[in-house]
């Protein structure tokens, strides 16, 4: 899979009935990656967002329940650059997700004993 920071380019092709796109009915996806070059580039993101940005549920609301705490961390690097000029270059990327999902109900967990039954 292909992380939303090393994409460059993206096209759908409608219509691939040629020999290129072997000749399948639909849509055909295809995905251009970021690679290096004769200059050092790259760029760093991220992104949050935490139960102080969100509103309480409905239902939660309506029984009287307090907001869930959730908590969801997101983030990308990449840097790309020259090894020899002209000649060969690199590009890494790096990327994160962190999520907490809570809750609103009670959550039961096996015991110790009951897990070594499996």
């Amino acid at each position: 899979m292909l992380g939303s920071n090393e994409v460059q380019e993206v096209a759908v092709v409608s219509n691939g009935y040629t020999g290129q796109y072997g000749r399948q009915a639909g849509a055909q996806v295809d995905y251009t990656t970021k690679s290096g070059g004769n200059a050092f580039h790259g760029d760093a993101v991220y992104y949050w967002n935490g139960s102080a940005l969100n509103a309480n549920d409905f239902f939660l609301n309506a029984g009287g329940s307090p907001r869930p705490f959730e908590n969801n961390n997101q983030w990308a690097a990449s840097l790309g650059g020259p090894i020899k000029k002209n000649k060969a270059f690199f590009f890494i990327n790096t990327e994160g997700l962190r999520y907490t999902f809570g809750s609103s109900s009670q959550v039961f967990v096996p015991t110790q004993a009951r897990k070594t039954t499996f």
